[in-house]
């Protein structure tokens, strides 16, 4: 592959292996301050976003990429997203079935994905679908082509789960490791389904967020078992709390957003309201 142009795309926070999420919390937050203090010099402030606020549409050369791969790389440079990365004991992953967690993760990841919603914003407007502000552009565009979760057997089998929004909460990126590791260990949830209806459902919960249906019962589903299935592994599962209130309001991140440019009315000063990590 011959590179053609080098775009910006935005700024990656890599945090390094650790041995438990508030390790790893730990390391984000030190790490985006260091960031935030770099660009402060330059004039520059980094913002938590999950789409971009003023481009619309970007294309480039396929570039002997292979094709489903150029149409992801494309949205990909409009798109913003935390991979969240685990891996788990040998005696878990000798007995993980990989075709039946990919259809596990189809069945509740709109649902738990939908309590993480934060991108309503596009092209310098709220994000209406038929007259409506809609709950997540970046859901609606990427939910297509792109993966749920990657599983890498090289790499100690590290498992990757792709689908949930940027966030300014440390306690929403516990809760995101959590379900993760949820949907993982607990061998009684049953839901299963195909690749297709992920992506119908992933398309109906990016314009109505947790009114879409099914969600309600497959979120309240993952997020009450998920204290039997964690807690014999030493997590605390306190923090899913704020996710069951979420459900139980009907309020998202996103509707905070809205509300906020509502009263802006302005990118500018509404991003100012996305660049500290609490």
């Amino acid at each position: 592959m011959n590179p053609i142009d080098l775009l910006p795309k935005g700024v990656e926070i890599r945090t390094p292996i650790r041995e438990s999420i508030d390790d790893c919390l730990a390391a984000l937050k030190i790490l985006h301050q260091r960031l935030q203090g770099a660009l402060d010099r330059l004039g520059y402030r980094a913002v938590s976003l999950s789409f971009h606020p003023t481009e619309v549409h970007f294309e480039g050369p396929q570039n002997k990429r292979r094709h489903d791969f150029w149409q992801w790389a494309m949205e990909a440079m409009l798109t913003f997203g935390p991979d969240v990365n685990v891996s788990v004991p040998e005696t878990v992953a000798e007995r993980l079935d990989l075709k039946e967690l990919n259809n596990k993760v189809n069945y509740y990841a709109p649902a738990l994905t939908a309590l993480t919603l934060a991108s309503p914003i596009r092209g310098g407007d709220l994000w209406r679908i038929r007259g409506d502000v809609g709950k997540s552009v970046r859901t609606y565009h990427r939910s297509a082509t792109a993966p749920a979760i990657e599983v890498h057997p090289d790499q100690g089998l590290r498992l990757e789960w792709k689908t949930f929004e940027m966030t300014t909460s440390l306690n929403d990126y516990r809760n995101y490791f959590l379900l993760w590791l949820a949907l993982i260990l607990d061998d009684g949830l049953e839901g299963r389904a195909s690749d297709q209806t992920r992506i119908y459902d992933f398309g109906r919960v990016a314009c109505e967020g947790v009114e879409a249906a099914t969600v309600r019962e497959r979120a309240l589903e993952v997020l009450n078992r998920a204290p039997c299935a964690l807690t014999p592994w030493g997590f605390d599962c306190a923090s899913l709390d704020s996710f069951k209130d979420r459900l139980e309001r009907r309020h998202l991140p996103a509707d905070d957003i809205t509300a906020i440019f509502e009263r802006e009315k302005s990118v500018p000063e509404t991003l100012r309201h996305l660049t500290e990590l609490h």
